[in-house]
């Protein structure tokens, strides 16, 4: 007799449960969009404020995610980390071009002024390490909190590191 004692009834239980699954994802996606459009009407019949629309939208996302299988958070916390990445790219380039522009003004101003430095000029290289110590700190804070959050999902949602993330 097979496993729940389908095969002698003639029933493929690897087809029946390739179609449960089906049916659960699309139960899934359904219910999904159903949410998603009562949010709408409500949200359009009680005119919320911003910040009630990013804290419904915070919570809908944490809905999405617990409902989500290992696989899909895996790639989801993929494209995170991509786009983590591609924000810090922004940074570190608007930083850069920041510091290009300072760099770029102190040598201009010398070549007009050409006078020895006076005490304002310090202010130039005090504002590119200012910059440069703002940037890193950005970058470092970030860095860290997507490590954290990385860990979590990998983790299965530790309460120390969930613990540590809120911190």
């Amino acid at each position: 007799m097979g496993q729940y004692g389908m095969q002698d009834a003639g029933i493929d239980t690897s087809s029946s449960r390739a179609v449960e699954s089906w049916l659960s994802g699309t139960w899934l996606l359904a219910n999904t969009i159903l949410l998603l459009f009562h949010i709408l009407i409500f949200i359009l019949q009680h005119k919320l404020k911003l910040t009630h629309l990013l804290i419904g939208l915070l919570a809908l996302t944490y809905l999405v995610m617990l409902l989500m299988s290992y696989y899909i958070r895996h790639t989801f916390s993929i494209l995170l980390t991509f786009r983590e990445t591609f924000f810090m790219g922004i940074m570190v380039f608007s930083g850069g071009y920041m510091i290009t522009l300072l760099c770029r003004h102190r040598k201009q101003s010398q070549h007009l002024h050409s006078i020895s430095l006076s005490a304002k000029a310090s202010l130039e290289p005090r504002a590119t390490q200012t910059s440069l110590l703002l940037m890193n700190f950005f970058m470092v804070i970030s860095i860290l909190e997507t490590i954290i959050t990385y860990s979590r999902i990998m983790l299965n949602d530790d309460p120390i590191l969930y613990n540590i993330q809120i911190l």
